[in-house]
């Protein structure tokens, strides 16, 4: 056998064995992509998102499980506008959730009071939007 044809047999079982570990990796459902499903779960995010919460409760007097259902996957500038509250006010609530969780990270020594000043002195994320 030459080279050549070993290579290339080399190479075919390669593609096999690929598509055979691509084949049975979960799909999204027909019909969406990766990317509309959101983001993955995490730590930080669920935290934010439950300081926001209840920041939203005491703001809109709305329970915690219409919030949820308003804010679902939306871009915050759309869940304000249906709880009736501006972007600015908005904005407000999500800076100073992330200043709570970055203050309660510190008290149960999580991360040093260096580290969530370094945090505090850098603008946080923002989720984009068409509406720049």
């Amino acid at each position: 056998m030459s080279g050549k044809f070993l290579a290339l047999a080399a190479l075919c079982v390669g593609i096999v064995i690929s598509s055979a570990a691509f084949a049975g990796m979960p799909q999204p459902p027909q019909g969406t992509t990766r990317h509309m499903q959101g983001p993955p779960p995490n730590l930080d995010r669920m935290a934010m998102t439950n300081l926001i919460i209840t920041a939203l409760e005491l703001r809109t007097g709305r329970s915690a499980d219409e919030i949820k259902r308003i804010i679902g996957d939306r871009p915050p500038h759309e869940a304000a506008d249906e709880l009736g509250i501006d972007r600015e006010t908005m904005k407000a609530i999500c800076d100073q959730a992330r200043s709570t969780l970055l203050d309660r990270a510190v008290q149960a020594q999580m991360i040093t009071t260096e580290q969530a000043a370094t945090l505090k002195s850098i603008p946080p994320p923002r989720p984009r939007s068409g509406t720049n």
